[in-house]
């Protein structure tokens, strides 16, 4: 009685580190060995258990509580709070996104559209390089001089084109220039954050 009264005082010891788990068992324990039926230390000793997140061993000493007395409630109780805490204890363990699946539908949804405006910022922004370079190339072409400028900066190839196809040329080289000036590190950074294809890796 003394080891049993010992243990039931430990379990209410919880500010006082191992009290209501390890020492209250081994009280529990002291009682069982004296007495191996005895339901009260049965139930201490897997109420010690479960305070130590030893789930097994305190669903073992409650289930055997039950197999003697099948009605008793603070067996079932706890049988109960065992199986919450447990089940509790498995969700914590999750991956974040596999807790709470609306929770990641959700930001999912959320990041999908930041994505979005994102990119419709940007292409709103190189659209404004592209009018910027198809009239930046039409004025060279336009200015004589400056269309002689071109024609030896880069050679017969240029000079061969016909009117419609230097514009072309000029646009997309203008458009690449510009792009890499006033976006070069946007673009890395963007490039540097994308995943590797399996043939880059």
């Amino acid at each position: 009685a003394l080891c049993n009264n010992a243990a039931q005082a430990l379990l209410r010891c919880t500010d006082i580190e191992g009290a209501s788990t390890e020492r209250a068992r081994v009280m529990a324990q002291r009682a069982l060995a004296l007495d191996p039926g005895n339901v009260k230390a049965l139930f201490r000793r897997g109420s010690a258990y479960a305070n130590a997140r030893k789930w097994a061993l305190a669903r073992g000493d409650f289930e055997q509580i039950l197999t003697v007395e099948p009605g008793n409630a603070a067996a079932v109780r706890e049988l109960k709070k065992l199986e919450q805490a447990m089940s509790d204890e498995a969700v914590a363990e999750l991956p974040p996104q596999e807790r709470d699946p609306p929770a990641t539908a959700r930001m999912a949804k959320d990041e999908a559209d930041r994505f979005r405006r994102k990119l419709l910022t940007w292409c709103q922004r190189f659209n404004r390089v592209q009018v910027q370079a198809s009239q930046w190339a039409k004025h060279q072409l336009a200015d004589p001089e400056m269309s002689a400028d071109l024609a030896e900066i880069w050679g017969p190839a240029f000079v061969a084109m016909d009117s419609q196809q230097k514009e072309d040329f000029l646009v997309a080289y203008e458009f690449v220039e510009e792009v890499k000036q006033q976006f070069g590190p946007e673009i890395v950074a963007l490039e540097s954050a994308s995943p590797s294809s399996p043939e880059e890796s």
